[in-house]
């Protein structure tokens, strides 16, 4: 079992609920701090969310 959670949001964006099934899957990406500034951080995905996560990184030119 790994430690990481997968960030990926389900339901109406309003509920704020994260999957948090296991996750295995890591991506490079900027996340944006509730101060503004952008940092390099690992988000991770589980194998249900993986092709979902790769689509929406390749629309925002994130993921190679």
């Amino acid at each position: 079992m790994t430690e990481h959670k997968c960030v990926v949001f389900v339901g109406d964006k309003q509920d704020d609920k994260v999957c948090q099934r296991e996750a295995l899957h890591g991506y490079e990406s900027k996340v944006q701090l509730e101060n503004g500034k952008l940092v390099d951080q690992t988000l991770f995905v589980c194998d249900r969310h993986q092709q979902v996560f790769e689509e929406f990184m390749n629309e925002q030119g994130e993921y190679q």
